[in-house]
């Protein structure tokens, strides 16, 4: 039985045997039913770095480069062990401000329920709502499965954008969590109000508990003189917490003590 899928030489006369074109005919069909799986690379090859399979769990489709809030996995460990350890698929719906932070950029068109490949570290193409210029940073936009909102600080460094303000393409580096706050509302670290002399009792902890762990740095906020009747010098400190990473853990309230009792001079 000669072979179906010998290749043909240069003056042969073209016969296409049966097989082969049945053979032919499935593969494009099959290569037109599905969607390339982008940067998936050959069945068995690792995954650049940073890239995840993701379900759109939103209810709406959503266009490639687009945004998804994680909310969860697909299946767990105890659902299934090999499922989870090569390959655990995240669960994305629309974005809120809870997922600053936490969320996928599509490398592919998905329909509701669909699944593919999506960013959540490294460089990615996204489009950013900009509302000022001089925004460096950007984050999730509350509602918005399209683009992302530029911030003063945010989990998505702003690489490359086409300029001004408004909603355009940019180029993002995708980092981790945001810094000192979320998009919509950045950390006030220190109150508005630096003329009054009693210590402010304003603080912020990055996980709202009472009580951190990591390096302490103290720090004089500032110095007044009181001039009201006694006429002393006070100094204005908080302290600074930091985790083994270096980031900003805790700010906590403010401690006034007396630096200096005047007097006349010598």
């Amino acid at each position: 039985m000669g072979d179906s899928f010998q290749k043909a030489k240069a003056g042969d006369p073209l016969r296409i045997p049966a097989t082969a074109y049945n053979a032919f005919i499935d593969a494009a069909r099959h290569a037109q039913g599905h969607e390339p799986d982008i940067g998936a690379g050959p069945p068995g090859a690792p995954r650049p770095a940073g890239t995840v399979t993701v379900k759109n769990d939103s209810g709406l489709n959503v266009v490639r480069f687009g945004v998804l809030g994680v909310t969860g996995l697909l299946y767990g460990p105890d659902d299934s062990l090999d499922g989870f350890k090569n390959r655990p698929v995240l669960l994305g719906d629309t974005p809120t401000a809870d997922h600053a932070g936490a969320f996928v950029v599509l490398l592919q068109p998905l329909t509701s329920g669909g699944i593919g490949l999506g960013v959540v570290a490294g460089v990615v193409i996204v489009k950013v709502n900009v509302t000022d210029a001089e925004h460096e940073y950007a984050d999730v936009e509350d509602g918005s499965a399209v683009r992302l909102a530029s911030a003063v600080v945010g989990s998505a460094q702003i690489l490359w954008a086409e300029g001004g303000t408004g909603e355009q393409w940019a180029v993002v580096r995708l980092s981790g969590p945001p810094r000192l706050g979320t998009a919509d509302s950045p950390v006030t670290i220190l109150p508005e109000d630096y003329e009054t002399e009693t210590a402010q009792s304003d603080a912020w902890d990055r996980d709202d508990q009472g009580e951190t762990d990591g390096v302490e740095i103290r720090l004089t906020t500032r110095v007044a003189y009181n001039d009201a009747g006694d006429e002393l010098v006070y100094a204005f400190y908080r302290t600074f917490t930091f985790d083994s990473l270096g980031v900003l853990k805790a700010i906590s309230t403010e401690t006034r003590v007396l630096v200096d009792t005047p007097g006349p001079c010598d």
